[in-house]
């Protein structure tokens, strides 16, 4: 039996951590800004809600803070998460929270559709490996606790806003190292309601970036949202974008978000 040596044990640590895979993301971000046009904000932000409290590994802003990107960091051994493309493959639309103030005072924070550069698939469903079926789905898990940060970052920025007109657009992302797989089930009546399995040729294709969108918010911290023209079933949906860290700069570059007309249709 081999025993390693302290430093050896020490570097398994802290490679099972995380951390350098956050600190590798955040240079990237900085290296690569004059391209992408964002910054790294924040790193190891803490946050607490009435349930946990914890840190977000980043935030990255663009436009002299108007738009932030709020960050989890996720990396994996060798992953590979698999999607089921249930929105179409070129989505464009992704759900966001503006938060806006009037002279430090009315404050008001929502949650709506904006479009916005790379297109990508949306799904609703992710499989990982390892997940058995008494296990809560490991992506929605971090997708919420990505959301309740997010929220508690909004509130931040409410209370110390003393513009006589603030605004800013916070954006759930998740940056991992998994190749990200997706398929689309064109014929669900070709699947086996025996064995439950896909179709045989059921094809996946990769991909660098997704929109994962479903109801993922819970309640909310933040108090009530405005309800523009989404049925009332589709307010809880969020998106989280998830995007595989060797296409991130590509991603950010593409990523130029813009306020979608309340009357316009998801894309």
């Amino acid at each position: 039996m081999v025993v390693k040596s302290p430093e050896d044990q020490a570097r398994d640590i802290v490679n099972a951590s995380g951390f350098v895979f956050q600190l590798a993301v955040a240079h990237e971000v900085r290296e690569q800004s004059g391209t992408h046009g964002w910054s790294v904000r924040d790193e190891e932000h803490p946050y607490a809600t009435p349930n946990r409290s914890g840190y977000i590994d980043l935030i990255l802003e663009r436009g002299g803070g108007s738009t932030l990107l709020i960050v989890e960091c996720k990396r994996t051994r060798g992953g590979i998460w698999a999607f089921i493309a249930t929105g179409g493959l070129n989505r464009r639309h992704v759900r966001r929270l503006r938060i806006a103030s009037r002279s430090g005072r009315k404050r008001d924070a929502w949650w709506e559709d904006f479009s916005t550069e790379p297109s990508s698939p949306e799904a609703a469903f992710c499989a990982v490996r390892g997940s058995e079926d008494r296990q809560a789905p490991m992506l929605e898990n971090l997708a919420g606790r990505l959301l309740e940060s997010l929220e508690c970052v909004a509130g931040e920025l409410l209370g110390k806003a003393t513009e006589d007109l603030f605004q800013c657009m916070l954006i759930p992302m998740i940056v991992t190292n998994a190749r990200l797989m997706v398929c689309s089930i064109a014929n669900p009546e070709a699947i086996s309601l025996t064995e439950g399995d896909l179709p045989p040729n059921t094809r996946f294709t990769e991909v660098g970036y997704v929109r994962f969108r479903k109801s993922l918010g819970g309640a909310s911290l933040i108090g009530p949202t405005r309800r523009w023209n989404d049925p009332a079933s589709k307010e809880s949906e969020r998106t989280v974008l998830v995007v595989n860290a060797e296409h991130l700069t590509e991603f950010l570059g593409w990523c130029q978000p813009r306020v979608a007309d309340e009357q316009e249709g998801r894309e």
